[in-house]
């Protein structure tokens, strides 16, 4: 099955030679999401938890345009820019996942490409 880029109004698509997502047979990659709003803004500047959850309503969103659910999701990375912040993040994260939780990597970065981003979130979903 060839690769189709997957897109939906809810997610702005990005100002580079990216795509947010890309189905592969019934496995979908989805590029790093950040808090960013359907404007392009980042929403919770300096809060580490609003920007978890804006970045993992991102996630679902391609996801469901995808025709998955966050029970697809196999593989999460998960990007901050303060390890400090991993109980905020991972409070979030299990309000998005339940067990059998995805498999997940949690590591901290000097940096984001959005000089306001606190955390960034990369996935993996097995699509039925």
């Amino acid at each position: 099955m060839p690769k189709m880029a997957i897109h939906t109004p809810k997610v702005p698509d990005f100002k580079a030679p990216t795509s947010l997502a890309i189905r592969s047979g019934n496995l979908l990659f989805v590029s790093g999401m950040a808090a960013h709003d359907q404007e392009g803004q980042t929403v919770g500047v300096g809060d580490a938890e609003a920007q978890t959850r804006q970045a993992l309503e991102n996630l679902k969103a391609l996801v469901e345009a995808a025709g998955g659910t966050l029970d697809d999701v196999v593989k999460l990375t998960v990007f901050v820019r303060n390890i400090a912040d991993r109980p905020k993040v991972n409070k979030v994260r299990a309000e998005y996942f339940g067990e059998p939780y995805p498999s997940a990597t949690l590591a901290e970065v000097t940096g984001l490409a959005g000089a306001d981003w606190l955390v960034e979130i990369e996935a993996i979903a097995a699509l039925g």
